[in-house]
């Protein structure tokens, strides 16, 4: 089989590479909160999630590190998979266990609860039909105790399994109806009325003993804009916000594979609102044909690959961030770029919407031929001042001459972002002054992205992972970065390095683990 790496130089189209494998959100952490990140123990510091889905012939782990209030503290690390004791299920190849995660309290008990996809696990005999773990958070971290696993074969869940179509491809978390229990929404690959890959998602509505009833929705269903077709993607991004700030998150759906207006994998995204009594369709659909939506859709763009949700632009509402990794910018193929839309009171809204990209005043560099900005996004507030902040990764940049070593833009929020969006935007990478190790490449840093205020200072840490990094000798044995936040930002100053060679974090770095990701090519 080709190296990874002679694939990419030779430029693999990035369509073909996704539906290889290629995760979809980044490091999974897609969520409406842009202060703290995940807080499993309730003790007040972020915890950080570093998924292993290749780990054990693709099986997957997942290491969580506590916080404290002098950092991340990997002795107190936990290690989890379908092999831990009381999880439900064993671990089997290619279950890929943490490919796809997600934070939210959605029992009600005041601690966050861990949402894991195990999207290859086999049920009823349907191999790859997929599956998710809800891992339960208390006082001393989450436990097993009460583990829950949701697929097509519960009774609260529509349909029956069916081979390969993945369920938990995508997953997100939210409060929908507004009853204080976060709700879960899963991506499933499914067929459509016929159309292979068209693909759905299925909302979960939660309570005291976590999921209990659900609903799914498909470009089919009635109130849904356009229509299933043939590996559309529909629900493989998902991301929740209150786009109109009733007080009811809102689902937002990313189509990255949609034609639009002619153009192949053009991509779209498509909304459910919020409401009392839970999510309903909309007929909302966005994509770069939308009145209001800088440029035009093109072949490849997959506007919606990826999303983050929050408050950019100091207004009181969510908006919502959309990586387009293939767009064109300067004449720059596969560049990539960023579209934000707005909150309003209506919902999110095209107008006064912003396009973002190397070529945007004030974003460092300028624009290159595959550097795929926007393949991952992440919200955070990390400079403190209530706004989200955006990360984006560009995962195969050049850096000090180093093929795809990849690197990732910082995008600063506030009640200037729409005018100014490029305004004190910062450029970080293994070269940038502080980060540990340095830029070798196919690392692909910022692959994947997650965040969290590891020390409670209120200023939300970034973490990038780097799926190629060699550790001991390994190679694409994987490793992450914490970036910390302080007044102002992010600083690479006493910045950590952690993978699963690091004393404390369990296991041990082995040759394609690729931590935080899966990479399939």
């Amino acid at each position: 089989m080709p190296s990874r790496s002679r694939l990419l130089a030779a430029i693999v189209p990035l369509a073909v590479l996704l539906w290889a494998g290629v995760s979809s959100d980044p490091a999974g952490a897609i969520q409406p909160d842009p202060v703290a990140g995940p807080d499993f123990n309730g003790d007040g510091y972020g915890d950080i999630v570093l998924p292993v889905p290749s780990e054990n012939a693709a099986a997957g782990i997942v290491h969580v590190i506590p916080g404290s209030a002098t950092g991340p503290q990997p002795a107190l690390s936990q290690v989890w998979s379908q092999d831990s004791f009381g999880v439900g299920d064993s671990s089997e190849p290619r279950d890929y266990f943490g490919r796809e995660w997600a934070y939210g309290d959605l029992d009600g008990d005041g601690y966050d609860d861990l949402v894991v996809g195990v999207q290859g696990e086999m049920i009823s005999g349907w191999d790859g039909a997929g599956a998710v773990h809800v891992i339960y958070g208390g006082s001393n971290g989450l436990t097993a105790s009460g583990d829950t696993i949701i697929s097509r074969a519960n009774a609260m869940s529509p349909g029956l399994p069916t081979g390969f179509e993945s369920f938990g491809r995508s997953v997100a978390t939210g409060d929908f109806n507004g009853d204080g229990y976060d709700d879960l929404a899963v991506g499933v690959g499914t067929s459509v009325d016929g159309n292979a890959g068209a693909g759905s998602v299925i909302v979960y509505t939660s309570g005291p003993s976590g999921p209990f009833a659900s609903s799914e929705f498909h470009q089919n269903s009635p109130g849904i804009a356009d229509s299933a077709e043939q590996s559309d993607g529909f629900g493989l991004s998902l991301a929740s916000g209150d786009w109109n700030g009733d007080g009811n998150d809102d689902l937002a759906i990313g189509i990255p594979f949609e034609d639009t207006s002619g153009a192949m994998n053009g991509g779209a995204v498509a909304m459910l609102r919020g409401s009392d009594g839970g999510i309903t369709a909309s007929d909302q659909l966005f994509s770069q044909s939308t009145a209001g939506i800088p440029d035009m859709p093109d072949l490849d763009d997959m506007f919606g690959y990826s999303l983050a949700a929050g408050p950019l632009d100091g207004d009181g509402r969510d908006d919502l961030a959309i990586g387009v990794p293939g767009e064109s910018a300067s004449g720059m193929n596969n560049a990539g770029s960023i579209v934000v839309l707005r909150g309003w009171e209506s919902g999110l809204t095209s107008i006064g919407s912003v396009l973002i990209n190397r070529g945007t005043t004030g974003v460092p560099g300028s624009p290159s031929a595959i550097d795929y900005m926007g393949l991952s996004l992440q919200g955070a507030d990390f400079d403190g001042n209530g706004q989200m902040d955006l990360a984006a990764g560009m995962v195969t940049d050049y850096v000090d001459a180093e093929v795809s070593a990849g690197s990732v833009i910082v995008l600063y929020g506030g009640s200037g972002f729409i005018g100014s969006p490029g305004t004190g935007a910062e450029l970080w990478s293994q070269s940038s002054a502080g980060v540990g190790d340095s830029p070798e490449s196919y690392e692909y840093f910022g692959w994947e992205l997650g965040a969290a205020d590891v020390n409670d200072n209120g200023r939300v840490d970034l973490v990038a992972f780097v799926p190629g990094e060699t550790v001991g000798g390994e190679g694409s044995a994987g490793a992450a970065h914490v970036l910390f936040g302080i007044n102002g930002g992010l600083t690479g100053s006493a910045s950590k390095l952690y993978h699963q060679d690091t004393p404390g974090v369990g296991d041990v770095a082995e040759a394609g683990d690729n931590l935080g990701t899966v990479i399939i090519l």
